[in-house]
């Protein structure tokens, strides 16, 4: 009798460290669970925070690229300008070749009328 006593005894110690054990295990598993879910947010938090860096790079190349285009822009009226300017010097340097020499001509003919 004494040993079903003891028997029965160790056998409830036994169902009571099984008990404990699951209990364990059970909040292993829930602290596992609140680890991965904060792995998770973190993650989360990272990809927000890169996917804001990435937008933000984003806009700064758009806003360079519209700068550039602007500059493209003013640098084809400025190139369009510069090219109407040439031409206009070269028209006005060949008149001025013209009326040089058409100067020449009446001092030419002034002479030969002072020398009579």
């Amino acid at each position: 009798r004494s040993e079903m006593q003891q028997l029965k005894t160790e056998t409830e110690k036994l169902k009571q460290f099984i008990i404990e054990k699951d209990n364990v295990i059970l909040r292993l598993q829930d602290v596992i669970a609140e680890a991965e879910e904060l792995r998770r947010e973190a993650a989360s938090g990272e990809v927000k925070q890169a996917q804001a860096i990435i937008d933000k790079k984003d806009s700064t190349i758009q806003l360079i690229t519209e700068e550039k285009e602007q500059l493209d822009g003013n640098l084809r009226r400025l190139s369009k300008h510069y090219l109407s300017l040439q031409e206009e010097l070269k028209e006005q340097q060949s008149r001025l070749v013209e009326y040089r020499e058409q100067m020449e001509v009446e001092q030419e003919a002034c002479r030969e009328e002072c020398d009579k």
